[in-house]
């Protein structure tokens, strides 16, 4: 019994131990603005959230109050990726007299 599982075992390391790494790779799927006030939203951060083939995510600034975006990344069929901008956020800020 001992020799069967020490077989096992043999076999089970060498599998795992001789499987090579595979190397991670990025991909830059959108480049945002880098400028004041870009319409597309600036400073992207946090996880991206997928559904159905599409990427959803935020940004801390930018749109069109400056207060950051939520937005849609699509494939375009080409190889790239839409960026749609589905949400503005909108400080309001109160005056106090």
């Amino acid at each position: 019994m001992k020799r069967i599982y020490f077989i096992c075992l043999f076999l089970c390391l060498t599998t795992f131990a001789a499987r090579p790494a595979h190397a991670q790779t990025e991909t830059v799927l959108y480049n945002f603005c880098s400028q004041y006030n870009c319409s597309d939203g600036e400073a992207p951060g946090g996880n991206l959230t997928s559904n159905g083939g599409n990427f959803y995510g935020t940004t801390g600034f930018g749109g069109l109050y400056g207060d950051g975006t939520v937005f849609e990344l699509s494939p375009n069929g080409n190889g790239g990726w839409n960026e749609t901008v589905l949400y503005n956020f909108c400080s309001k800020l109160e005056q106090k007299l």
